[in-house]
């Protein structure tokens, strides 16, 4: 009997220490690269309430419990808890993170004082790995061309004509590599290639190639524009363009899968070059020649481009490239963002010219109107501008004609005083002359007048002295003639009216002796 109480004693004893209250601390890892961040945990076990205390030293900062650390489980029965902090890792070295405080049980009221710690080694940044080889790389159920080596970049595998899908398997040397392009893909027949990625932790990437030819025995092959394409006669992978129905129709004794629309009146047949790129092709059964076929997307239009039907006034004829497909267009000049395309569209099935923005890569139809305003005006600022220079060029010729004028006019206007002071000199020397040859005249006329010989002498001699030197003078240049005149003129003024007084005395002293 006593034993049995005394295991009963022992046993409850168990069971309310196996249940009393307790925490524990734990951590994401127990390593980090500084820099990096950790995670501790604060397990609480079997408690009501808890008031907790803490967080990390050493090589952190900023790393507590806080305000988390004081609560309850809300329901006063005692109850399980995680509290989390999470740390920076600031330096080499370690994080020591650290609780501690007391927890109360529900039922008692009564509180246990806890403590717990965590160690976290802070270790040297790991340099980051540079590796992006494949370890690996097969496809299921068929070998691959030549034999894998991490160093070879280029490999094919030929899989029968009835297989549409193929599995690519690979993997990365480095465990901080990603591959990509792996998994199971749908092919085509003919070619098809696939490519597949590692990108190393450093972020560099290294491509390998895989061409998976799909056999066809007895291949529809034509030639577009110097290129040469196959047509598919399996299209189960193949998309259908939009506006177009699914129909077959029969070219070298094949029936070919093919794409009818009765808005375009095309018939198009899916092709591939000799790299495996899939296209559409126009397929003209009168003439059994194909083009290729490409759509461009402007908003709400479906545009097939074609050849340029007309000459546009005013552009130059380009080639360019959209979408990597090169058709001939207009622009007004060589780089110019705007450029002038025909094409016909999908949905209406009428073809006329449109507007490509080369920056927006985006159509709109050509406003022929707009356009030939714009080209009015373009003549017209052109005719601006020659007017303009025209007037220039008239301005500065008057500018250069007013400037060589003026001194023109200046020794026009002193040559033109010149000459009139001059002729109005030789008419005094005119005037003077007369009047000697009238007294000459008067003088020898006279028959009842008689004169003294040396008189008479000395007056012929006088007149001869002037005649000889009027005619030195007139013999003189303008300017030294201009100067004698002058100084004679002055003379003139002065003296020339005594004698002639004088001899008019004579005349009528003799006149008066003659009556």
């Amino acid at each position: 009997m006593k034993k049995g109480c005394l295991f009963l004693i022992v046993f409850f004893g168990w069971i309310q220490l196996a249940n009393a209250a307790s925490i524990s601390v734990t951590a994401s890892s127990n390593s980090v690269t500084a820099g990096g961040r950790v995670t501790f945990y604060v397990n609480i076990r079997d408690a009501g309430a808890w008031q907790l205390f803490g967080g990390g030293t050493g090589a952190t900062s900023n790393c507590s419990l806080g305000e988390q650390g004081v609560g309850d489980t809300g329901t006063g029965r005692n109850g399980n808890k995680t509290l989390s902090v999470t740390c920076t890792a600031s330096a080499v070295g370690q994080i020591n993170f650290s609780i501690s405080g007391n927890v109360t049980d529900a039922g008692s009221g009564k509180s246990v004082d806890v403590s717990g710690r965590k160690l976290v080694t802070v270790q040297a940044p790991r340099e980051k790995d540079a590796n992006n080889y494949l370890k690996s790389f097969s496809v299921s159920g068929y070998s691959i061309t030549p034999n894998f080596q991490k160093d070879t970049l280029e490999y094919s595998v030929t899989v029968p004509s009835t297989v549409d899908k193929v599995k690519i398997e690979a993997a990365a040397e480095s465990n901080y590599a990603n591959v990509m392009g792996t998994g199971e893909i749908e092919v085509d027949e003919g070619i098809n290639v696939r490519e597949i990625k590692v990108m190393s932790e450093t972020g560099v990437e290294r491509v390998y190639k895989l061409t998976i030819q799909v056999k066809d025995e007895n291949p529809i092959e034509i030639t577009i524009d110097g290129k040469k394409y196959t047509i598919l006669k399996n299209i189960k992978n193949v998309k259908k363009p939009e506006l177009y129905e699914n129909t077959t129709i029969k070219i070298q004794d094949f029936e070919v899968p093919a794409f009818i629309s009765e808005t375009t009146g095309y018939t198009l047949v899916s092709v591939k070059d000799e790299l495996g790129n899939p296209f559409y092709a126009i397929y003209d059964s009168n003439t059994e020649q194909y083009h290729l076929y490409v759509e461009h997307k402007s908003n709400v239009l479906l545009l097939y481009l074609m050849d340029l039907p007309d000459v546009l006034s005013g552009y130059q004829r380009v080639s360019l490239e959209i979408e990597g497909v090169v058709y001939p267009a207009y622009q007004v000049s060589a780089d110019s963002r705007f450029a002038i395309v025909y094409a016909m569209n999908i949905q209406t099935g009428k073809s006329t010219y449109y507007a490509y923005d080369k920056v927006e890569h985006i159509f709109q139809i050509y406003d022929d109107e707009m356009i030939r305003n714009l080209l009015e005006e373009k003549e017209n600022y052109k005719l601006v501008l020659i007017g303009f220079a025209v007037l220039s060029i008239f301005l500065f010729l008057l500018c250069i004609y007013a400037f060589l004028k003026k001194p023109r006019q200046n020794k026009s206007k002193k040559t033109m005083q010149e000459t009139h002071s001059l002729l109005k000199q030789e008419e005094d020397f005119a005037s003077f002359d007369q009047d000697i040859k009238e007294e000459k005249k008067e003088n020898v006329s006279s028959d009842t007048e008689v004169l003294e010989v040396k008189d008479a002498l000395e007056k012929m001699n006088d007149v001869e002295a002037m005649i000889l030197e009027y005619e030195k003078t007139m013999a003189l240049p303008k300017s030294e003639l201009r100067k004698v005149r002058e100084a004679k003129q002055d003379t003139h003024k002065e003296s020339n009216e005594q004698p002639v007084t004088e001899e008019k005395k004579k005349r009528k002293k003799r006149k008066t002796k003659k009556d």
